[in-house]
């Protein structure tokens, strides 16, 4: 949408970023003098999505922005902005993570084997079961964990497992309980626990994506839909 209604967007971020000195942003963002001129004014440009609607229609409508926390400073500015053009600050609903395949950072689609990606067939995910060999919380031998147990924390297997399953205070607290403890659950066990979950969570996913296909276009942003 940023490229895309870029035209839009920008006459409304010109309103955000009088309000947006160089201090604010380096003390928000950690911006230093050889920082792109970009940098500083992106945020002006993600803060519009949350007032864009009201500010076309003059309809006085309340936002509700999701985001992943590396996207939290953008918004806090838009918190503390908006008022000030005349909006309501956003609502927001902050999600986690996945952690990366490789062990650190977070999946990235500009790195193609850091991530599971929704459109994954199951049978890739099985091919590509290697891929869920960075067992962070597991031990080197099995005998080890089942000596020592496991870390779950800092376990990939155990984690992604952890926000694919529903059921936190039943089957995830068994399978935290049974990992950490050792001897009941080793790590080949948990990783396969995890595959087992990302491939049901694909086949349900690819079914409800096929339900709602045709319309998706009614749900795109468009110029004539906001004015109707």
């Amino acid at each position: 949408m940023d490229s895309e209604q870029a035209g839009i967007l920008y006459n409304q971020a010109i309103r955000v970023a009088r309000h947006i000195n160089v201090s604010l942003a380096r003390d928000v963002f950690g911006f230093s003098d050889s920082d792109n001129v970009g940098k500083f004014f992106f945020t002006s440009m993600q803060a519009v999505p949350a007032f864009l609607i009201p500010a076309l229609t003059g309809r006085d409508e309340r936002c509700l922005i999701p985001y992943a926390i590396d996207q939290d400073p953008h918004f806090l500015v838009a918190r503390d902005v908006l008022p000030k053009i005349g909006y309501r600050k956003p609502s927001s609903i902050i999600s986690k993570f996945m952690p990366a395949l490789k062990g650190s950072g977070k999946m990235s689609s500009s790195d193609p084997n850091s991530g599971i990606y929704l459109d994954d067939d199951p049978q890739d995910r099985e091919e590509e079961d290697d891929e869920i060999r960075i067992l962070w919380g597991g031990r080197a031998t099995a005998e080890e964990q089942r000596k020592f147990g496991a870390v779950p924390e800092i376990d990939f297997a155990y984690n992604i497992y952890k926000l694919l399953e529903p059921d936190q205070g039943g089957k995830v607290r068994k399978v935290y309980e049974e990992y950490r403890r050792g001897g009941a659950l080793l790590s080949g066990e948990m990783k396969q626990i995890a595959t087992d979950k990302i491939n049901e969570f694909l086949e349900e996913l690819r079914a409800r994506r096929e339900e709602v296909r045709s319309e998706v276009d009614a749900y795109r942003f468009s110029i004539d839909k906001v004015m109707r």
